[in-house]
């Protein structure tokens, strides 16, 4: 039983269905993240390398969208790493609840460098019966509810 703390797992699993199928390494999706990854970092110059956007050293060049970029690419990052280290480590659910959380800093630190919204649109029935607006300012608790 793989549940047991004294059971050796080794690197593969046996994929979980009614047909028998073939052994596969539990680390596999490493190797799809790379790609997905690699294709990522390939493409990163080309939204900004259009014509009519200004240099990187020009001041309207759109710092703030390449840090979103940059960030959301480092969270991706961390959550590849997180696969990996559950399937090789054997993290408990406790760690596996904590490091989803610090995976989602950078985009969350940059969401407010960069003086995101903190609002949140109230449904419409909850507007009568609370007597709120169509929106609510929600301040720092949206980075909680996000």
């Amino acid at each position: 039983d793989l549940n047991k703390k004294d059971t050796k797992r080794d690197r593969a699993g046996v994929l979980v269905r009614p047909i028998e199928g073939p052994v596969i390494p539990e680390a596999m999706g490493v190797v799809s993240c790379a790609v997905y990854l690699m294709c990522l970092f390939v493409f990163i110059p080309v939204p900004f390398a259009q014509p009519g956007i200004p240099r990187y050293n020009d001041p309207a060049f759109p710092h703030d969208e390449l840090a979103r970029l940059l960030c959301a690419l480092l969270s991706i990052c961390c959550m590849c790493f997180l696969g990996f280290a559950d399937n090789v480590l054997d993290l408990r659910w406790r760690d596996r609840l904590v490091l989803p959380l610090a995976a989602s800093l950078p985009v969350l630190m940059t969401y407010a460098a960069t003086g995101g919204v903190t609002t949140i649109k109230v449904p419409a029935p909850m507007q009568a019966a609370l007597g709120l607006g169509a929106s609510l300012d929600i301040g720092v608790l949206y980075f909680v509810y996000i």
